[in-house]
């Protein structure tokens, strides 16, 4: 049965939405369904809908004793009662809802709470008016770069971009971070030099230096785009750990980079307005390389499977229990898996852990699970999707 803390999806929906994106079949899947609402009453009824629409009917909800005003309470017990049955609990801390919805009763409640064409004709009920908060809040940190990454940061190796030198080009496009002045000259669409006057804060310096190295002969539109969450994956990889199992938005990185986000794009923008160029569809992602799409498919399967083994013998798994069946289109990385491997992905993401580790090979990898491995190794050597394994 799931069991869900009220207060803390209140609180991290974001934080939790985000581990989430490529959870691979976790218990949360209903959160795909979720957005909280403009109040704890509004967020609980979609809360409800989201478990609904997941297939989720039997479940249950916990909350801090206090933590919800009175009015909040009693609609919280008057709407779960019109949809099904409910056990509530409470102890010193807690208050438990154990909840069983019932299906006739909760399609019959969503067509009751919609409005009648005589109530909106009688009450002038506006049916475009949309739930919407006053306020929207932004995570900003108080530091400037957040620890592992403070530590990990002088780990990575880059060039220095220092430089005093004062130039004059039309082709020169300049903003300030944390007081620091950092230039790029970009010629028809790509950045072909850069240069900044951060000397005395090493970590500020060694962190622009990084991300110009990350910047420098791109396209402006995809160092717009992409560059500042490339810079944060890669400071977070370097640590050898995961600070978190799932996507990162870069901004809970540190306050710096929040700033080179909003330095870029500012720059580009005024690229596009100064060059009176209207970009399209950014296609300057990262591409396959060479190098792995030249590589044969057996060898590429051996790489993969290398690296699956380390992963799995670190989680002290078998080494059948998940195995690189095939690969489509030189990214799609097929995967096996038996039972043993399902359940300790229920309680780690050990497939996040996998795809990051593969990255390391070719950027563009992403793995997926087609079916549950097949211990017939007679029925897996004859089976075409697995005869490169031999």
């Amino acid at each position: 049965m799931i069991k869900i803390d009220f207060n803390d999806l209140l609180d991290n929906y974001n934080t939790n939405l985000l581990d989430n994106l490529r959870g691979f079949g976790s218990n949360e899947e209903y959160l795909k369904f979720y957005v909280p609402g403009t109040s704890a009453i509004k967020s609980f009824y979609n809360l409800i809908d989201a478990l609904f629409e997941g297939h989720q009917l039997e479940f249950l909800i916990y909350y801090k004793k206090d933590s919800f005003e009175k009015k909040t309470i009693e609609d919280m017990d008057f709407f779960l009662k019109k949809v099904g049955f409910v056990e509530k609990i409470t102890n010193e801390k807690l208050v438990n809802l154990k909840i069983k919805i019932k299906k006739n009763f909760y399609k019959k409640f969503q067509t009751e709470k919609k409005p009648t064409i005589k109530e909106i004709n009688s009450k002038k009920i506006n049916l475009n008016k949309n739930d919407t908060k006053e306020e929207i809040l932004i995570f900003k940190s108080e530091q400037g770069l957040n620890k592992p990454y403070s530590e990990d940061i002088h780990k990575i190796v880059a060039n220095d971009y220092y430089s005093k030198e004062t130039i004059s080009n039309e082709s020169l496009f300049s903003g300030i971070i944390n007081n620091y002045e950092i230039n790029f000259i970009i010629e028809n669409k790509i950045i072909t030099k850069i240069f900044h006057n951060c000397e005395n804060d090493k970590s500020l310096k060694k962190l622009l230096n990084i991300f110009c190295d990350i910047c420098i002969n791109k396209n402006i539109q995809e160092a717009a785009e992409h560059s500042v969450i490339y810079l944060e994956e890669k400071i977070r990889l370097e640590g050898n750990h995961l600070i978190k199992t799932g996507i990162i938005l870069p901004s809970h990185a540190g306050a710096y980079f929040d700033d080179l986000n909003i330095f870029i794009r500012k720059l580009f923008n005024e690229y596009a307005k100064k060059n009176l160029i209207k970009f399209g569809i950014n296609k300057n992602y990262f591409k396959k390389s060479y190098y792995w799409i030249n590589l044969d498919e057996k060898v590429k399967l051996e790489k993969i499977n290398f690296i699956i083994r380390e992963i799995a013998n670190k989680h002290n798994l078998g080494d059948q229990s998940v195995i690189a069946q095939t690969i489509d289109n030189n990214f799609r990385v097929n995967l096996g898996v038996d039972k043993s491997f399902k359940i300790l992905q229920e309680k780690k993401n050990i497939l996040l852990e996998i795809e990051i580790k593969l990255k390391k090979l070719d950027n563009t990898l992403e793995v997926f699970i087609d079916e549950q491995l097949d211990k017939n190794k007679l029925r897996i050597k004859n089976s075409p999707q697995t005869k490169l394994l031999n």
